[in-house]
């Protein structure tokens, strides 16, 4: 190679380093992405497909005025979060790898395992070039509204699927300037519930405004093309593509080839419930006394379970079931109220004995503009026990992404551990519905089957959850 050569090749190799986006190849679902005029779009997809590459290649493409679709120009402000730091950290080493490093404060650099570092509020300001006085502002879902505070943006990037109240902080701070939003994700069986998103997709379908147009392709061959060089290159070979897929779990091979919205499993979750459950008998004097509620205004949604438990500080609890209560949806929180404690009647429980009381998250309004909440639960059963309301108090379950499979890990666990053939967890005849939704529920969170398992799930874990040295293994899905 001659020295002109040499000189041509090294100076290339400096404005690929300086602008990485000069050299940009991607394949067609990432190039669709990047395409999309789209004001509110999602691209649900698979692993290994590229979602954070084409997020970050969309949102450099946008700060610096060079976007194929880009709506606004001048100095930009844009928004990019996602559920956590540590979930963050890979998408901003996308981004970290396209941002022209000339362009950008030179205090500016990456840190691995904590992402785009420089700023206490981390903040990515262009000083020079075309992107000059533009700002990408990072933040999590749980900053929320004291992140957004007092802004406006062109644009903004969700890297996980968001709370619907993030979103609702986010989108009139959008509308100001006419701005869109971008939304990538690939659902896990720990996903927070998206009912919301799935509604704004479905609204999308139906040509109704303010639906979220949506993407999805799936871990193909074909999806897996570099285009951009002399000929189209995968960076995934089909026999890699097939071990990956024969990798993940049954319960979520589906979500994590096609992005599928639920787990998939060949058989019901609960996996150790047996005959071994039913050998019920009362459970003696002293077991700690749970209530747990699940509301709903939907039909078939507002359920209560009664479980007691002994044992709660070993590794080894004893859960019983004694008792449940359903309505069917059109009752009035009054009625609710009259047939919980009749429930509790029925077992020879009075509210006094109940050690444990835990209720669902308030719903909103049904049709027949009936909501539902703990607080007005309270209030009648309050009312009918001749009780002062402070003296009615019912807690709120803790809620985390993968809470549900953790509670579900801690029943099965029990159900697995016998004696003689008697399990730990023991259903009473009385409960034929909560004994239908452990013997049916194969994983659809929207599936009816999963509000008494909620209600009876949220006293188990209250009762059980933190207990000395408690660590129920995992669940094995048929």
């Amino acid at each position: 190679m001659t020295a002109d050569a040499l000189t041509l090749a090294r100076r290339a190799s400096e404005r690929l380093r300086r602008d990485p986006m000069l050299d940009l190849r991607l394949t067609r679902p990432q190039r669709q992405w990047v395409e999309t005029t789209h004001p509110r779009a999602v691209w649900r997809d698979g692993n290994r497909l590229g979602k954070s590459w084409a997020q970050a290649a969309d949102i450099v493409l946008f700060a610096r005025g060079m976007h194929p679709h880009q709506t606004h120009r001048g100095a930009l402000r844009i928004v990019v979060a996602s559920e956590s730091w540590a979930q963050f950290v890979p998408l901003q080493r996308r981004l970290w790898d396209l941002l022209p490093r000339n362009e950008i404060h030179p205090k500016l650099y990456f840190s691995p395992g904590q992402g785009i570092k420089g700023f206490k509020e981390p903040v990515i300001p262009f000083v020079t070039g075309p992107a000059a006085g533009t700002e990408i502002i990072l933040c999590t879902y749980q900053q929320g509204a004291a992140r957004l505070a007092g802004g406006n943006y062109h644009r903004a990037y969700c890297d996980e699927p968001p709370p619907e109240t993030f979103v609702g902080e986010l989108l009139p701070r959008l509308a100001q300037q006419g701005g869109h939003l971008r939304m990538t994700f690939t659902p896990t069986p720990e996903s927070p519930p998206l009912d919301w998103l799935r509604d704004k997709i479905d609204a999308w379908k139906a040509g109704k405004p303010g639906g979220f147009c949506e993407y999805n392709h799936g871990l193909t061959p074909e999806n897996v093309l570099v285009y951009g060089g002399p000929i189209p290159v995968p960076y995934m070979s089909e026999a890699q593509i097939e071990q990956f897929g024969a990798d993940c779990l049954p319960v979520e091979r589906a979500m994590r080839m096609q992005g599928a919205w639920d787990p998939l499993s060949a058989g019901r979750w609960l996996t150790n419930y047996g005959p071994g459950c039913h050998h019920y008998s009362a459970p003696p004097v002293g077991a700690r006394l749970a209530l747990g509620i699940d509301h709903g205004a939907a039909a078939g949604k507002q359920a209560a379970v009664l479980v007691a438990c002994t044992q709660d500080g070993t590794l080894a609890p004893r859960i019983w079931v004694m008792g449940e209560s359903l309505s069917d949806g059109y009752t009035t929180p009054e009625q609710d109220a009259r047939a919980v404690l009749a429930m509790l009647a029925d077992c020879g429980v009075g509210w006094d004995d109940l050690d444990v009381i835990v209720g669902d998250r308030p719903t909103g309004r049904n049709r027949f503009a009936i909501a539902k909440s703990n607080r007005d639960l309270a209030q009648f059963i309050a009312w009918q026990l001749g009780k002062k309301r402070r003296e009615v108090w019912i807690d709120t379950p803790k809620k985390w992404a993968g809470s549900v499979n953790h509670g579900f890990r801690i029943m099965n666990a029990i159900m697995g551990r016998e004696d003689d053939g008697r399990s730990h967890f023991l259903i009473a005849p009385t409960c034929p519905e909560l004994t239908k939704a452990i013997q049916g529920f194969e994983g659809d969170r929207r599936d009816p089957l999963k509000d008494v398992l909620d209600a009876a799930r949220y006293s188990i874990e209250r009762l059980v959850d933190g207990s000395r040295g408690w660590a129920p293994p995992a669940i094995t899905y048929a």
